[in-house]
């Protein structure tokens, strides 16, 4: 069962990588993307993801750093 709010990921053989927006992002959800892609994040704070850094590409790997609050109401 899959719920409307839940995020699912389907991992392809595709060479490109595109880092989605992970506005609104849980902090599993996207240790679960970072898994699957092979990238890194630097996660600050606890619950939500409300902002992000521009992806930077060294030598094909990606650093990636998110803030994390609680959802809003």
């Amino acid at each position: 069962t899959v719920l409307s709010s839940d995020h699912v990921f389907l991992v392809t053989d595709n060479i490109k990588l595109e880092i989605p927006n992970f506005k609104g992002w849980s902090k599993k959800d996207v240790e679960t993307f970072a898994y699957l892609a092979n990238i890194d994040v630097e996660y600050e704070g606890y619950g939500y993801v409300y902002e992000q850094n521009n992806k930077s590409e060294e030598a094909d790997k990606y650093k990636i750093v998110v803030k994390l609050k609680d959802k809003e109401i």
